[in-house]
């Protein structure tokens, strides 16, 4: 099987098996015009992208009478329609269902990859030192959520430097720890991806579904470090291999000193699991074959529906 095929069939998931689907499902389908009264952020980054993708591929007059499903921001809760949905993200405990398209909410996950920033110092003239920065969005039931890795990690090691750069979404979403400690203590100064890349070791920690940052991270000539990711995408998280493409880290992130070490031991070991992770993004990098792929995965979704 050819990677495009392996690809289309990746992000068709479970639909891969399906002749066509229960004439019960077929009535919950609607055009897409019925997600018109969402949030403006959403129809301009979900809606208005998905009608672009089916007119291009059966223009205008066809497209607007397709009948769909589609699943709206970040999906976290699976329900009985996502096996029919189009979808940014496919959920931890249902990792099959949804069809994955890479333009919904594209430049937020794939823009630094498109447009990278500067990475100008090669791997081992950078800092032997763990950096990560992100908002506080994710929630402390998630595996290896961003709450507790700052709860245990936020200014325990000088070989660590870790912190919130902004606060958002509900107070409750943190947990106990964050409850009796003000959140604003564990924040530090945003930094430009470049200041970011001046270090060896970048972490990845999940947000409400991914790190929206995996993708240029993996690109980049620094080394990911990751708990094994839960959520799917476009970018095909399942078929990343663990110390071969990151740096595998306990759920709880109890080993992040240890992995540290380890890599400072390692270095011509850690600079190779860089270059496998560059060469796993080569895939993603030839804008036009990406664009085949998605025309293909939208076919066959309505060939099936």
């Amino acid at each position: 099987m050819s990677d495009n095929e392996n690809r289309i069939n990746y992000y068709l998931g479970s639909l891969v098996k399906l002749e066509t689907i229960p004439e019960q499902d077929k009535q919950k389908l609607v055009h897409l015009s019925h997600y018109n009264n969402t949030i403006k952020v959403w129809k301009d980054i979900y809606v208005s992208k998905l009608y672009e993708l089916l007119v291009n591929v059966y223009g205008e007059e066809e497209a607007k009478h397709k009948k769909l499903l589609l699943q709206l921001g970040d999906v976290v809760d699976h329900d009985d329609q996502l096996k029919y949905s189009f979808t940014k993200n496919r959920t931890e405990s249902f990792p099959f269902d949804g069809v994955i398209l890479k333009n919904l909410n594209h430049n937020r996950h794939w823009g630094n990859f498109y447009n990278p920033p500067r990475d100008p110092i090669p791997f081992q003239s950078k800092k032997n030192i763990l950096i990560w920065r992100g908002v506080t969005t994710s929630h402390f039931q998630y595996t290896a959520n961003r709450f507790l890795l700052i709860e245990k990690w936020y200014n325990k090691s000088p070989c660590i430097d870790i912190g919130f750069t902004g606060i958002c979404q509900a107070v409750g979403n943190r947990g106990e720890f964050f409850q009796k400690n003000n959140i604003r203590n564990y924040c530090k100064m945003k930094m430009s991806l470049t200041e970011m890349l001046r270090y060896k070791y970048i972490l990845s920690c999940r947000g409400n579904d991914k790190d929206s940052g995996l993708n240029w991270k993996l690109a980049s000539k620094s080394v990911v470090f990751m708990a094994a990711p839960k959520i799917n995408t476009w970018l095909m998280e399942s078929e990343l291999i663990p110390d071969y493409h990151y740096v595998l880290l306990k759920d709880d992130f109890s080993d992040l000193l240890e992995k540290i070490d380890w890599a400072n031991k390692n270095q011509d070991l850690v600079k190779k699991i860089s270059e496998n992770a560059s060469i796993f993004m080569n895939r993603f990098s030839n804008k036009e074959n990406e664009k085949h792929i998605e025309k293909e995965v939208i076919r066959r979704y309505f060939t099936i529906l």
